[in-house]
C-alpha cells in the first residue's frame, strides 16, 4: 500500500503542477514529480528540472489499537482471531531541483499550496485513492536544524528547497483470520 500512496500523491501534485503553470502534457517533456532513481541512489537522488518525492521514514501509530485487538467477530456469524492491524504514517521529503533558484521555490511554493487546499484524502473526494485505504491526512512536519543537517548528511547531497510531510494512517490488516473454536454445550457440574 505504501507504493500505491506514494504513487497516489505523485499524481496529484504532477496535475496541480500542471494546471498551475499551464505546462504543455508531461509526455512532452518527461514527468516533472518523480521518485528517485533506484540505480542511482548513492548519487545524487535529485534529477535537475524535477520534484522529487522521496519516503524517508515510516513509523507506527500506536493510539489507533482497537480495545480487543485479537478479537473480532463477523456480523451472525463465529468470533474469530486476528492479529492487530498496523496504522502506519509515512514520512515524505519533497525536493524541488532546477537550475534556477526561484523556480525551486515556486515548486515547493505550489507544494506547499497543494496540500494546503488538501489536507484530507478520502475515496469521496479522491477516487483514484487505493480503495484499501478509507483516507489519508497531510500534514507539515517541521524537522530542526540539527534534524535536517543529518537528513542531507545521509543523503549526501547539499541542500535543496525542500518540505517534508507526514502522510497518515495507512492501515495494514491481518487478512487470514483463524477461527475460534464454537461452544456448543455448556455443562455445570454441581456436587453436594
Amino acid at each position: 500500500m505504501i507504493d500505491s500512496v506514494a504513487v497516489f500523491l505523485r499524481e496529484q501534485l504532477e496535475g496541480y503542477f500542471g494546471s498551475q503553470t499551464r505546462a504543455s502534457s508531461p509526455a512532452e517533456h518527461g514527468a516533472l514529480v518523480v521518485f528517485p532513481d533506484g540505480e542511482k541512489l548513492d548519487a545524487s537522488p535529485f534529477r535537475l528540472g524535477t520534484v522529487t518525492l522521496l519516503l524517508i521514514n515510516l513509523a507506527e501509530e500506536v493510539g489507533a489499537h482497537a480495545p480487543d485487538r485479537y478479537l473480532n467477530v463477523s456480523q451472525g456469524g463465529p468470533a474469530f482471531r486476528v492479529q492487530p492491524g498496523i496504522a502506519i504514517s509515512m514520512y515524505v521529503l519533497v525536493v524541488a531541483n532546477f537550475k534556477n533558484y526561484g523556480q525551486s521555490l515556486l515548486y515547493i511554493s505550489m507544494t506547499i499550496q497543494f496540500f494546503l487546499k488538501h489536507r484530507v484524502f478520502c475515496r469521496e473526494t479522491a477516487p483514484k485513492l487505493d480503495r484499501r485505504i478509507d483516507r489519508l491526512v497531510v500534514e507539515m512536519t517541521t524537522l530542526s536544524l540539527s534534524e535536517q543537517n543529518n537528513l542531507w548528511s545521509m543523503l549526501r547531497v547539499t541542500y535543496r528547497p525542500s518540505v517534508v510531510y507526514k502522510i497518515k494512517m495507512i492501515v495494514f490488516e491481518d487478512h487470514a483470520p483463524q477461527a475460534l473454536p464454537v461452544i456448543s454445550e455448556v455443562r455445570i457440574n454441581v456436587e453436594q
